[in-house]
């Protein structure tokens, strides 16, 4: 009877064995399975992607408010100027209005301007 617990035994033992080392290939093959880990990583990346224009959307809408609340002050501050003056005022704050991204533009290229021109009377 001894003879059958112990073929017994090594029979359960070695199916123990068996189902781990099944675990174990399944694991190895999960981690070796290029396909899936890149479709993991890319999901992970539209995610950040996604996460990111939405917050350069919220940016974007929060300084298009800023502007437009300067623009309406800058306005306000124009009609409190002088009659000569009054009128070219508006026809510029007409052409900033209409075409921001060139203002901005100019104003960068100025900026970059006088940092070189500083920069050159300081040497």
């Amino acid at each position: 009877m001894k003879a059958k617990d112990q073929a017994t035994e090594l029979r359960e033992q070695a199916e123990r064995t068996r189902e781990a080392l099944g675990e174990t290939v399944q694991q190895l093959s999960d981690k070796l399975d290029v396909q899936a880990r890149a479709g993991e990583v890319g999901a992970k990346a539209q995610q950040v992607a996604a996460t990111a224009a939405d917050k350069a959307q919220q940016v974007a809408a929060q300084a298009k408010d800023t502007a437009m609340h300067s623009l309406d002050q800058a306005e306000r501050k124009i009609d409190e100027l002088p009659e000569a003056v009054r009128e070219p005022a508006h026809r510029t704050m007409n052409v900033v209005r209409q075409r921001p991204a060139m203002v901005l533009a100019g104003l960068v290229g100025l900026i970059v301007l006088l940092r070189l021109l500083l920069r050159r009377s300081h040497d």
